[in-house]
């Protein structure tokens, strides 16, 4: 057999998160108070001039984003933190690593909540600039410098990132607006990502050699949101606020898209890992990679026509189950190392879904706010299907068959 260099990247984990920017990007574009139908925003905020709250169940395409995109962030603490200890990093600089992590982000949402438009309510040209120094500062305190900069230049790019930063926190707000800094204006979907890393790296590094500790406290995390409004001792863990500058109690239930995050991640480190060389045991067809991928996708239109407004919950249901059941007639029979990763998380993917379908009436029917669990499972197996179909499409047929014909 002729040896090939593992590969240096999962494409397919690239793409997925290329797109869900994307998509969040053109959220941004929409106006608030229509022209379009409802099936343009989100489920709960339907379009108004106030955008107000309206709790009703269902399930539109915005509604996916910001779990799935939760789901791609978990899916790279593996790679990102198994390449470090792969490389001799011991534990604490991978926790280290992880709270810096978490750190920048929180800055970021902080930087976001003192400059956007939204929460300084200046829509006028003085607000627009202001975030677009808020832009400016953030790139220079976020970008990796090429190679090509001298390092004097990435430090003084550094330097004025954070002057402008302090600047934008703490000076600007009473000088413009006539406030103080305040950790209440900050961006919620950055502070939630910011507990994503570092929680989802402390669950990881616990349970990266036992996988089913890892579920065990899935189940525990499932058991505990269930009793905690009627559990005093449960509820006041669960409701519990010891640090509302950087937590918020419904980052907890997160960790139900974040978990099943950090088993695909570990199955994309396997398969970037294991040598890949050429075999004569055979690899699954062209044609029934590219079913896998359309299947894998198709659970993403089939939810958000099914569960639009909550429609055709029992058809959706056995949509769903029959397609996971399709899904799951086609990974049989895995006999390479590449396909026994997509059958395994087309069988993660599988479950997830099939529980979320199954408990999706619960609490009133799906919502995204609050977060219901058959919305947070239905996310997590969406969004792991999703992204093996996406790494056939990127990396199998990218690549070429025989490339990535990984070995038995």
């Amino acid at each position: 057999a002729v040896s090939i260099a593992p590969a240096e990247r999962v494409f397919g984990l690239d793409v997925f998160r290329g797109v869900l920017l994307l998509a969040m990007n053109f959220t941004f574009t929409i106006p608030p108070w229509g022209p379009f139908a409802k099936w343009m925003y989100h489920t709960q905020v339907p379009p108004s001039p106030t955008r107000q709250y309206v709790g009703v169940a269902g399930l539109t395409w915005q509604d996916f984003l910001f779990a799935m995109f939760v789901f791609t962030m978990a899916a790279a603490i593996p790679i990102a933190m198994g390449g470090r200890l792969a490389k001799g990093k011991p534990y604490p600089d991978v926790v280290l690593q992880s709270l810096r992590r978490g750190a920048l982000l929180l800055l970021f949402a902080l930087l976001i909540g003192h400059v956007n438009p939204y929460w300084t309510q200046d829509y006028t040209k003085r607000g627009n600039v202001l975030a677009l120094a808020g832009l400016l500062v953030s790139l220079a305190l976020f970008v990796q410098p090429p190679a090509t900069w001298k390092p004097l230049v990435a430090r003084a790019v550094r330097y004025a990132g954070w002057a402008g930063a302090t600047a934008l926190l703490f000076i600007v707000p009473s000088l413009v607006y006539g406030q103080t800094f305040s950790t209440d204006r900050r961006d919620y979907i950055m502070a939630a990502l910011a507990f994503a890393t570092v929680a989802g790296t402390a669950v990881w590094l616990l349970t990266r050699r036992n996988l089913w500790l890892r579920v065990g406290i899935f189940g525990l995390i499932v058991a505990a949101r269930a009793l905690a409004p009627d559990v005093a001792a449960i509820g006041d863990i669960w409701y519990g606020n010891p640090a509302p500058a950087v937590y918020q109690p419904w980052y907890l239930e997160l960790l139900l898209v974040i978990i099943p995050g950090t088993i695909a991640g570990d199955l994309i480190w396997r398969w970037m890992q294991k040598p890949k060389v050429k075999t004569t045991v055979r690899s699954w067809s062209t044609r029934r990679l590219a079913m896998l991928a359309i299947l894998a996708w198709s659970f993403i239109p089939i939810l958000c026509v099914g569960l639009y407004e909550r429609r055709y919950p029992v058809a959706t249901t056995v949509v769903v189950i029959a397609a996971c059941a399709a899904l799951l007639a086609l990974v049989r029979g895995a006999a390479t190392e590449r396909d026994r990763v997509l059958a395994r998380m087309f069988g993660w993917a599988s479950l997830c879904l099939v529980a979320g379908m199954l408990v999706e009436p619960l609490e009133g029917g799906i919502k995204k706010d609050p977060q219901t669990l058959g919305f947070l499972l239905l996310m997590a197996g969406s969004a792991m299907a999703a992204l093996g179909g996406l790494m056939i499409l990127s990396d199998v047929f990218r690549s070429g068959r025989g490339a990535v014909g990984a070995a038995a």
